[in-house]
């Protein structure tokens, strides 16, 4: 018995040692977790110190090309091989394309044989009483030609096209074959028609003229295609209804000789229409089905130049006026001659033009050859469009042609084609959007911080090189587009990702905390100035007027002296702060 009691004393005595050491386990750990809790909760502080603040705009963007330069060779003129791809990188100087000898030399003949032309037509003007304007006309012209000829003459001496400056090739024109393309024939692609009237050019549908490829199909309804026969005193018909293969343009003349293109139709007047059908990607025109025109004279003539089908047709005269009652003509009297019209530059036509890089010379010569009278001792810059008797000369039809083939710039305007464009690469642009509130602060010529993410650990100076008239709108927020120019850096390339900042104002030597010190009650701005470890409490509120500020400062202009330490609660540096917030989230 007595050793039961003792059994359960001993009992007792452990199972109190163990409920006195889990007590004060308990004590420790409770005190442990409020200094813990201390600890985490403890606000940062910070120091009122001078410093200097910079207000900044920041934006983001890309790096892109800044300047380029189209380099462009004669359209008489074709390109053998083009010897650069985009992104290469050329030097002045570098051969970039070849070209073919041939083109050169019959280029340099018909402008020597135009160039005649016009000195006869200089050395005849008193007795053909040409105007003052006419004479200046002809000068500029023979000057042109002599520029032209000089420089085809280095062209046939080394043919080849040179780079003018160093750069790298930026989207080069796919439109250059390099299987002997004609940089003047209609192979070439033509995006965009050109036009003298900008109604008609905003409405007119934006076409690609391409070389026929295997598998294209041939083209054999053209029962859409309706031209409107001349009726005086109505407007001419200058375009063809657009069909999924094919559109086209329509040119008139009244074979006077004028080169006139007609706005209006006269009345008593005969006139000839040149109809130019374009085939779209895929489809192809063939000589086995060609159109039928009504209301036409005779038979129409139709050739295909080039992958263009061409269809010349007369059509009947237009009603006469009727004759005035009131006036009868004097049988005493010889009717008057008419005094012939002095030729004049071709006004330009109100109407789509023909496309551009159209090779005018070709597709006279292939009419020419259709009409049986061969094709040596032609004149292509004459053309008649009456093709009763064959193809006589006449009309100037050249005058249109450069019309046309130089978007109205007139005659003496001597053509070029685009090759392909050289970047210049010595510097770089980033585009970036500003808002409405901050455009006023920035100007061009201001220095900007660009930082690639590509380049760690680089920064590179920036010019704002241009800025936006007109904002955009995004959000209901009005944002304008700036440019910064940046010298260009060996390890930079297009596209690469830019993030810029501009400084657009600069506060020195002020008295600063950081921003997240500063608290805020309506209106009224405030900082702590004491911190009670016991309830771990922010206290001492201080309130204070501040000025400039940035992402990290703020500029304390009255309510603390330099050396004053503040509390605040940094939730980036409070483990604490951090939980209760993810915790609220969560």
């Amino acid at each position: 018995m007595n050793n039961k009691q003792g059994k359960a004393g001993k009992v007792l005595i452990i199972v109190g040692i163990i409920l006195i050491v889990l007590a004060a386990g308990v004590i420790m750990l409770a005190r442990c977790a409020r200094n813990m809790a201390k600890q985490l909760s403890r606000p940062s502080t910070a120091t009122v110190t001078r410093q200097t603040i910079s207000r900044t705009i920041d934006g983001s963007g890309v790096l892109m090309v800044n300047d380029t330069e189209d380099i462009e060779v004669p359209s008489e003129i074709k390109i053998v091989e083009t010897l650069v791809k985009d992104g290469d990188e050329v030097r002045k100087g570098d051969i970039i394309a070849t070209v073919d000898k041939d083109s050169v030399t019959s280029a340099i003949v018909s402008l020597q044989s135009e160039l005649k032309s016009v000195k006869e037509s200089l050395k005849n003007k008193k007795k053909d009483k040409l105007t003052e304007y006419q004479i200046e006309e002809l000068e500029a012209r023979k000057t042109a030609l002599k520029d032209r000829i000089a420089m085809m003459k280095e062209y046939h001496d080394d043919p080849v096209i040179k780079a003018p400056m160093d750069g790298m090739v930026y989207n080069k024109d796919t439109s250059s074959s390099d299987q002997g393309s004609d940089m003047s024939s209609i192979q070439d692609q033509i995006s965009q028609y050109l036009s003298a009237d900008d109604t008609v050019a905003a409405e007119s549908t934006r076409m690609q003229i391409v070389k026929a490829a295997d598998g294209d199909q041939e083209i054999t309804d053209f029962t859409s295609l309706t031209v409107e026969a001349p009726v005086k005193g109505n407007v001419p018909q200058t375009t063809v209804t657009e069909t999924e293969q094919y559109t086209g343009q329509i040119i008139w003349t009244d074979g006077s000789g004028s080169g006139q293109p007609i706005s209006e139709f006269a009345p008593d007047t005969k006139y000839s229409a040149m109809i130019m059908l374009v085939p779209k990607n895929g489809y192809v025109f063939s000589m086995d089905h060609v159109p039928s025109l009504t209301g036409i004279t005779g038979e129409a003539t139709v050739t295909i130049t080039e992958g263009v089908m061409v269809i010349l047709a007369d059509y009947p005269k237009t009603e006469a006026d009727p004759a005035d009652p009131t006036k009868p003509a004097d049988p005493t009297k010889p009717a008057k001659p008419t005094k012939p019209a002095t030729p004049t530059q071709p006004a330009l036509p109100s109407m789509p033009a023909l496309p551009s890089g159209l090779d005018y010379e070709k597709l006279l010569k292939s009419l020419q050859g259709l009409s049986g009278t061969g094709a040596s001792g032609i004149d292509p810059s004459k053309f008649n469009f009456g093709l009763n008797g064959g193809l006589p000369s006449g009309v100037d039809y050249g005058d249109i042609a450069s019309a046309y083939g130089a978007g109205g710039a007139g005659k003496n305007q001597m053509n070029n084609t685009k090759l392909l464009t050289l970047a210049k690469m010595d510097t770089v642009v980033v585009k970036i959007y500003i808002d409405e509130l901050d455009i006023l602060s920035v100007s061009e010529g201001q220095k900007a911080t660009v930082k690639l993410d590509a380049i760690e650990g680089k920064e590179f100076e920036g010019t704002i090189k241009s800025i936006g008239k007109t904002a955009s709108s995004n959000a209901g927020t009005a944002k304008f587009i700036a440019e910064i120019e940046i010298p260009m850096d060996p390890q930079m390339r297009m596209g690469m990702t830019a993030s810029v900042s501009i400084v657009i104002l600069t506060a020195e030597n002020i008295l600063t905390l950081p921003i997240n010190a500063m608290q805020q009650t309506g209106d009224q701005m405030f900082v702590y100035r004491g911190y009670d470890e016991e309830t771990m409490a922010l206290k001492d509120e201080q309130v204070v007027t501040t000025g400039i500020a940035n992402k990290d400062l703020v500029e304390i202009k009255e309510g603390l002296n330099e050396g004053d330490e503040v509390y605040y609660i940094d939730a980036s540096n409070n483990p604490l702060a951090q939980y209760m917030m993810q915790a609220q989230e969560g």
